[in-house]
């Protein structure tokens, strides 16, 4: 379009993460990004996306290792305290990668979905991934204005644990966890119900 820059990232290296891409520019901002490589750490990910007028985020990413774990993070010996990254803008995100690693024990495999924040909260998330030996799913859905509603289902509950960043002394067992999410205070809190059978706990 008429006043559109399109700027071609050859390789872009900063704190030991390469980009390789290109970036679109009109009407003096930011409008698209098209990264091809970005490797780095435990990441190797191509990412695609548009920002629009108000900066919301639309975006896809795909390829062999994405890490959502901050330096912060890395350096805690315990669980995350916050399962996703602080966004400040609108955005919508959906993913397919051959890992997804959220804490220091075993990354979900093969984990495909979906995450959209409204700006305020986090609207919905789905992922389907492998933890362990079996299946993950993993649902946080909107109810209403203010409220969500989670759900994480596997047979392999502590391959699941650790891979959320949750718990990582138990083996094997049967999970599902349900409940509802709500403002409170100035965060939020979730209430709701934890069913973990046949499993064994170990160190």
């Amino acid at each position: 379009p008429d006043g559109a820059i399109v700027l071609d990232i050859m390789e872009l290296t900063a704190e030991a993460l390469s980009v390789r891409g290109r970036a679109g520019f009109a009407a003096g901002r930011f409008e698209t990004f098209d990264l091809a490589q970005v490797r780095g750490g435990e990441n190797d990910f191509a990412v695609t996306g548009t920002v629009g007028e108000e900066g919301a985020i639309t975006a896809a990413i795909s390829g062999a290792k994405l890490d959502l774990r901050g330096p912060a993070e890395k350096a805690k010996p315990g669980p995350r305290e916050n399962l996703l990254p602080d966004i400040k803008v609108p955005l919508d995100l959906r993913f397919d990668l051959g890992e997804m690693r959220i804490a220091e024990s075993a990354p979900l495999l093969r984990a495909r979905g979906f995450a959209r924040f409204d700006g305020t909260y986090w609207d919905s998330v789905a992922i389907e991934a492998t933890a362990g030996e079996a299946p993950l799913r993993f649902d946080y859905t909107r109810q209403d204005e203010t409220r969500r509603a989670l759900k994480i289902e596997t047979q392999d509950g502590g391959a699941a644990l650790a891979a959320l960043g949750l718990y990582e002394n138990a083996r094997g067992g049967a999970l599902l966890i349900t409940g509802t999410s709500a403002p409170s205070g100035e965060g939020r809190m979730t209430t709701g119900r934890f069913e973990f059978t046949n499993f064994k706990v170990v160190g």
